[in-house]
């Protein structure tokens, strides 16, 4: 479904991105997991069309990518919620960019509002919700327009620790409700990444290099406590010794071990 090529994205004097290759199955949940700086959001951003590369090329289905596109939808960090709109005028937006009937809009907007859990607070603005609600908008506005692709950038990385592994559930949920649309989700957070993924792309210090492919093979729904996604996770932190300390890349652990 989506391949990138040789990618390299330099600014000045950095390199940000050096060589990078991979490729993504359709329905597939990739982590990409890396320390601080390693160029996960520049990636995701030239997938989304925002940034263009120094050098190779990003294939989706068969097309090469050169600028945003309905086919991508982008979940940021900071939420991106129009304040002065509600809930439902939020999740509507970009139904109403692509000129869809106020009453298919507003139908498709309320369908979406409940499948993250939300429904009766459509009327709701964003400053009378908390973080993790702000979040679950975010991503009911992004699964509203249908996209091929679902692109996430750290969208966890604020809430509190109880708040972050309740939204990884969600989800995970929503993800297959969805029937298991293809998601690429930056984390600089092992725990997070080993918890929800099929696959996890982990990558050197800037500039970023694959240092591993890694297939995670572990049932679902998983235990956050269990011995192999214990062991997976001690196996992605040795990997990245090298690279980062491993108090940064476990970010605040949410459960005892």
């Amino acid at each position: 479904m989506l391949q990138v090529r040789n990618l390299s994205k330099d600014y000045d004097a950095l390199s940000a991105l050096d060589n990078l290759s991979f490729q993504v199955d359709d329905g597939q949940f990739l982590c990409i997991l890396g320390p601080t700086g390693c160029g996960k959001t520049t990636l995701l951003r030239m997938i989304a069309g925002l940034i263009t590369p120094s050098a190779g090329e990003i294939i989706l289905d068969g097309q090469k990518v050169r600028s945003p596109g309905p086919d991508r939808g982008f979940v940021f960090q900071e939420y991106a919620l129009f304040p002065w709109r509600t809930v439902q005028q939020n999740v509507e937006f970009g139904l109403e960019v692509r000129g869809l009937a106020p009453a298919e809009r507003q139908r498709t907007a309320r369908a979406y509002i409940a499948l993250v859990g939300l429904t009766g607070f459509e009327h709701y603005l964003p400053k009378q919700l908390s973080g993790g609600m702000k979040q679950r908008i975010a991503v009911a506005r992004v699964l509203a327009n249908d996209p091929r692709i679902v692109l996430m950038d750290e969208p966890f990385a604020a809430l509190d620790c109880q708040t972050r592994n309740v939204m990884q559930e969600e989800l995970l949920k929503v993800w297959d409700a969805q029937q298991r649309k293809t998601i690429l989700f930056v984390t600089h957070n092992v725990e997070e990444a080993v918890f929800l993924a099929d696959s996890i792309l982990v990558l050197s210090h800037r500039p970023g290099r694959l240092v591993e492919s890694i297939p995670v093979d572990l049932p679902r729904p998983r235990d956050r406590l269990s011995p192999e996604l214990h062991r997976l996770r001690g196996r992605i932190l040795d990997l990245l010794a090298g690279q980062v300390s491993k108090t940064e890349l476990l970010g605040e652990t949410c459960t005892t071990i």
